[in-house]
Protein backbone atom coordinates (compact mmCIF):
# COMPACT_ATOMS: atom_id res chain seq x y z
CA UNK A 1 0.00 0.00 0.00
CA UNK A 2 2.79 2.45 0.73
CA UNK A 3 4.00 2.90 -2.62
CA UNK A 4 0.75 2.71 -4.21
CA UNK A 5 -0.26 5.75 -2.72
CA UNK A 6 2.21 7.38 -4.72
CA UNK A 7 1.71 5.61 -8.18
CA UNK A 8 -2.15 6.24 -7.87
CA UNK A 9 -1.31 10.49 -7.26
CA UNK A 10 1.23 10.25 -10.43
CA UNK A 11 -1.02 8.14 -12.51
CA UNK A 12 -4.27 10.27 -11.97
CA UNK A 13 -2.78 14.10 -11.49
CA UNK A 14 -0.98 13.80 -14.19
CA UNK A 15 -3.16 15.48 -16.78
CA UNK A 16 -4.06 18.29 -13.88
CA UNK A 17 -0.18 18.72 -12.87
CA UNK A 18 0.84 19.02 -16.36
CA UNK A 19 -1.78 21.64 -17.21
CA UNK A 20 -1.29 23.89 -14.09
CA UNK A 21 2.38 23.95 -14.68
CA UNK A 22 2.51 24.56 -17.85
CA UNK A 23 -0.21 27.16 -17.60
CA UNK A 24 1.91 29.08 -14.65
CA UNK A 25 5.04 28.84 -16.98
CA UNK A 26 2.90 30.50 -20.10
CA UNK A 27 1.28 33.50 -17.99
CA UNK A 28 4.43 34.07 -16.29
CA UNK A 29 6.48 34.28 -19.73
CA UNK A 30 3.75 36.74 -20.37
CA UNK A 31 4.30 38.93 -16.90
CA UNK A 32 7.98 38.92 -16.95
CA UNK A 33 9.08 35.64 -16.00
CA UNK A 34 7.86 32.88 -12.72
CA UNK A 35 9.01 35.94 -10.16
CA UNK A 36 7.58 38.96 -12.42
CA UNK A 37 4.98 40.29 -9.79
CA UNK A 38 5.59 40.76 -5.99
CA UNK A 39 1.54 39.45 -5.65
CA UNK A 40 1.47 36.39 -3.06
CA UNK A 41 -0.76 34.69 -4.83
CA UNK A 42 1.89 34.87 -7.61
CA UNK A 43 5.27 34.35 -6.23
CA UNK A 44 3.04 30.81 -4.17
CA UNK A 45 2.34 29.83 -7.94
CA UNK A 46 5.61 30.27 -8.73
CA UNK A 47 6.97 28.64 -6.17
CA UNK A 48 4.87 25.68 -6.28
CA UNK A 49 5.45 25.22 -10.46
CA UNK A 50 9.39 25.32 -9.40
CA UNK A 51 9.14 22.29 -6.91
CA UNK A 52 6.27 20.58 -8.65
CA UNK A 53 7.87 20.66 -12.28
CA UNK A 54 10.55 18.78 -11.28
CA UNK A 55 9.20 16.59 -8.52
CA UNK A 56 7.05 15.25 -11.02
CA UNK A 57 9.72 14.31 -13.96
CA UNK A 58 11.90 12.79 -10.93
CA UNK A 59 9.10 10.34 -10.10
CA UNK A 60 8.40 9.30 -13.40
CA UNK A 61 11.80 9.00 -13.84
CA UNK A 62 12.16 7.11 -11.12
CA UNK A 63 9.13 5.32 -11.63
CA UNK A 64 9.98 4.02 -14.22
CA UNK A 65 13.55 2.69 -13.50
CA UNK A 66 12.18 0.98 -10.33
CA UNK A 67 9.65 -1.16 -12.23
CA UNK A 68 12.40 -2.29 -14.99
CA UNK A 69 14.74 -2.64 -12.28
CA UNK A 70 11.93 -5.34 -10.51
CA UNK A 71 10.79 -6.79 -13.34
CA UNK A 72 11.54 -10.43 -11.80
CA UNK A 73 9.29 -9.90 -8.85
CA UNK A 74 6.08 -8.27 -10.50
CA UNK A 75 4.34 -11.32 -9.89
CA UNK A 76 4.66 -11.62 -6.32
CA UNK A 77 2.22 -10.98 -4.04
CA UNK A 78 3.70 -9.23 -1.33
CA UNK A 79 5.30 -6.86 -4.40
CA UNK A 80 1.27 -6.46 -6.10
CA UNK A 81 0.04 -5.55 -2.81
CA UNK A 82 2.68 -2.42 -2.04
CA UNK A 83 3.58 -1.29 -5.77
CA UNK A 84 1.28 -3.70 -7.99
CA UNK A 85 -1.16 -0.37 -8.66
CA UNK A 86 0.23 0.81 -11.86
CA UNK A 87 -0.22 -2.62 -13.41
CA UNK A 88 -3.83 -2.92 -12.57
CA UNK A 89 -5.38 -5.22 -15.60
CA UNK A 90 -2.14 -5.20 -17.32
CA UNK A 91 -0.17 -8.55 -18.45
CA UNK A 92 3.34 -9.14 -15.76
CA UNK A 93 5.17 -11.56 -18.38
CA UNK A 94 6.74 -8.59 -20.24
CA UNK A 95 8.52 -5.24 -19.66
CA UNK A 96 6.35 -4.08 -22.95
CA UNK A 97 2.95 -3.90 -20.47
CA UNK A 98 4.81 -1.03 -18.39
CA UNK A 99 4.78 1.51 -21.68
CA UNK A 100 1.08 1.64 -21.12
CA UNK A 101 0.97 3.99 -17.89
CA UNK A 102 4.37 5.58 -19.44
CA UNK A 103 1.91 6.17 -22.68
CA UNK A 104 -0.68 7.47 -20.37
CA UNK A 105 1.01 10.18 -18.48
CA UNK A 106 3.07 11.46 -21.54
CA UNK A 107 -0.05 11.96 -23.73
CA UNK A 108 -1.28 13.89 -21.18
CA UNK A 109 1.74 16.18 -20.73
CA UNK A 110 1.84 16.48 -24.17
CA UNK A 111 -1.50 17.47 -24.55
CA UNK A 112 -1.11 20.14 -22.01
CA UNK A 113 2.04 21.41 -23.79
CA UNK A 114 0.15 21.43 -27.46
CA UNK A 115 -3.47 22.64 -25.76
CA UNK A 116 -1.60 25.60 -24.05
CA UNK A 117 0.91 26.82 -26.33
CA UNK A 118 -0.84 26.32 -29.80
CA UNK A 119 -4.29 27.86 -27.90
CA UNK A 120 -5.09 29.50 -31.63
CA UNK A 121 -3.58 26.84 -34.11
CA UNK A 122 -6.45 23.89 -33.76
CA UNK A 123 -4.72 21.87 -37.19
CA UNK A 124 -1.39 21.54 -34.98
CA UNK A 125 -3.45 20.12 -32.23
CA UNK A 126 -5.66 17.76 -33.87
CA UNK A 127 -2.27 16.63 -35.58
CA UNK A 128 -0.85 16.01 -32.39
CA UNK A 129 -4.31 14.00 -31.21
CA UNK A 130 -3.61 12.05 -34.08
CA UNK A 131 -0.60 10.98 -33.77
CA UNK A 132 -1.05 10.25 -30.17
CA UNK A 133 -3.87 8.16 -30.70
CA UNK A 134 -2.19 6.26 -33.81
CA UNK A 135 0.90 5.40 -31.34
CA UNK A 136 -1.40 4.03 -28.87
CA UNK A 137 -3.15 1.94 -31.25
CA UNK A 138 -0.27 0.50 -32.65
CA UNK A 139 0.67 -0.39 -29.36
CA UNK A 140 -2.09 -1.93 -28.13
CA UNK A 141 -2.68 -3.95 -31.11
CA UNK A 142 1.11 -4.82 -31.30
CA UNK A 143 2.11 -5.41 -27.53
CA UNK A 144 -1.54 -6.32 -26.05
CA UNK A 145 -1.05 -5.13 -22.65
CA UNK A 146 -4.01 -6.43 -21.12
CA UNK A 147 -5.12 -9.39 -19.61
CA UNK A 148 -8.56 -9.78 -20.42
CA UNK A 149 -8.92 -9.90 -24.42
CA UNK A 150 -12.39 -7.20 -23.38
CA UNK A 151 -10.52 -4.55 -21.82
CA UNK A 152 -8.23 -4.64 -24.63
CA UNK A 153 -10.93 -4.56 -26.92
CA UNK A 154 -12.18 -1.70 -25.57
CA UNK A 155 -8.71 0.13 -25.48
CA UNK A 156 -8.73 -0.33 -29.28
CA UNK A 157 -12.15 0.73 -29.40
CA UNK A 158 -11.51 4.35 -27.51
CA UNK A 159 -7.99 5.08 -29.51
CA UNK A 160 -10.39 4.06 -33.14
CA UNK A 161 -13.23 6.49 -31.83
CA UNK A 162 -10.48 8.99 -30.77
CA UNK A 163 -8.79 8.57 -34.59
CA UNK A 164 -12.56 9.42 -35.98
CA UNK A 165 -13.28 12.50 -33.27
CA UNK A 166 -10.16 13.83 -34.64
CA UNK A 167 -11.00 13.40 -38.39
CA UNK A 168 -14.00 15.27 -37.97
CA UNK A 169 -12.13 18.40 -35.63
CA UNK A 170 -10.25 18.72 -39.36
CA UNK A 171 -13.29 19.79 -40.85
CA UNK A 172 -13.50 22.26 -38.15
CA UNK A 173 -10.24 23.96 -39.70
CA UNK A 174 -9.43 26.35 -41.79
CA UNK A 175 -8.61 23.63 -43.72
CA UNK A 176 -12.26 23.06 -44.88
CA UNK A 177 -13.09 26.02 -47.45
CA UNK A 178 -17.11 25.40 -47.09
CA UNK A 179 -16.85 24.95 -43.20
CA UNK A 180 -19.61 27.82 -42.87
CA UNK A 181 -21.96 26.13 -45.40
CA UNK A 182 -21.61 22.44 -43.47
CA UNK A 183 -20.74 23.07 -39.66
CA UNK A 184 -23.69 21.96 -38.10
CA UNK A 185 -23.04 18.38 -40.21
CA UNK A 186 -19.94 18.26 -38.25
CA UNK A 187 -21.60 19.11 -34.88
CA UNK A 188 -23.88 16.62 -35.26
CA UNK A 189 -20.82 13.61 -36.81
CA UNK A 190 -19.18 14.70 -33.58
CA UNK A 191 -22.20 14.54 -30.84
CA UNK A 192 -22.94 10.89 -32.85
CA UNK A 193 -19.52 9.69 -32.45
CA UNK A 194 -19.03 10.68 -28.63
CA UNK A 195 -22.62 9.48 -28.07
CA UNK A 196 -21.55 5.61 -29.70
CA UNK A 197 -18.31 5.34 -27.35
CA UNK A 198 -20.64 6.42 -24.68
CA UNK A 199 -23.14 3.97 -25.16
CA UNK A 200 -20.76 1.21 -25.72
CA UNK A 201 -18.82 1.69 -22.27
CA UNK A 202 -22.72 2.03 -20.70
CA UNK A 203 -23.58 -1.07 -22.06
CA UNK A 204 -20.45 -3.35 -20.05
CA UNK A 205 -20.62 -1.15 -16.88
CA UNK A 206 -24.50 -2.06 -16.59
CA UNK A 207 -23.97 -5.69 -17.82
CA UNK A 208 -21.03 -6.19 -15.45
CA UNK A 209 -22.91 -4.68 -12.51
CA UNK A 210 -25.68 -7.39 -13.70
CA UNK A 211 -23.61 -10.33 -14.10
CA UNK A 212 -22.07 -9.58 -10.32
CA UNK A 213 -25.62 -8.72 -8.93
CA UNK A 214 -26.94 -12.11 -10.39
CA UNK A 215 -23.51 -14.61 -9.06
CA UNK A 216 -24.10 -12.57 -5.07
CA UNK A 217 -28.07 -13.56 -5.25
CA UNK A 218 -26.99 -17.08 -6.59
CA UNK A 219 -24.29 -17.33 -4.06
CA UNK A 220 -26.55 -16.72 -1.02
CA UNK A 221 -29.25 -18.75 -2.07
CA UNK A 222 -27.69 -21.61 -2.80
CA UNK A 223 -25.99 -21.09 1.22
CA UNK A 224 -29.27 -20.95 2.27
CA UNK A 225 -30.53 -24.07 0.55
CA UNK A 226 -27.05 -25.94 2.35
CA UNK A 227 -28.19 -24.24 5.55
CA UNK A 228 -31.57 -25.55 5.21
CA UNK A 229 -30.14 -29.11 4.25
CA UNK A 230 -28.21 -28.90 7.58
CA UNK A 231 -31.02 -28.33 9.40
CA UNK A 232 -32.86 -30.83 7.93
CA UNK A 233 -30.36 -33.19 9.07
CA UNK A 234 -29.67 -31.92 12.05
CA UNK A 235 -32.56 -34.42 13.55
CA UNK A 236 -30.43 -37.23 12.29
CA UNK A 237 -27.03 -36.20 12.96
CA UNK A 238 -25.51 -35.29 16.68
CA UNK A 239 -24.72 -31.63 16.72
CA UNK A 240 -20.87 -31.90 16.33
CA UNK A 241 -21.85 -33.58 12.97
CA UNK A 242 -24.12 -30.64 12.11
CA UNK A 243 -21.57 -28.11 13.08
CA UNK A 244 -18.88 -30.12 10.43
CA UNK A 245 -21.85 -29.72 7.69
CA UNK A 246 -22.45 -26.00 8.42
CA UNK A 247 -18.40 -25.34 8.11
CA UNK A 248 -18.57 -27.41 4.84
CA UNK A 249 -20.92 -25.42 3.81
CA UNK A 250 -19.33 -22.32 4.75
CA UNK A 251 -16.03 -23.43 3.09
CA UNK A 252 -17.63 -24.12 -0.63
CA UNK A 253 -18.93 -20.68 -0.38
Amino acid sequence: MRGNLLIRFVLEAALDLSMSITLQIYYSDLNGGLFGSSEVFYVMNSILTILLGPMAIIAAVFLTVFYIKTFHRWNDEDYDERYGAIFDGLRKDTKLALLYPIIFILRRILFSIVAIYSLDELIIQVACLFVFSTISVLYLIIVKPFEEPLMQQLEIFNEVCTLALVYVMICFSDWNLNLEITEHYYDIAFMVGMAVNLLVHVYFLIKASCVSTKDKIKDKCCKKKQVKKAVMKSKLVSPNELGVIKEEADLEN
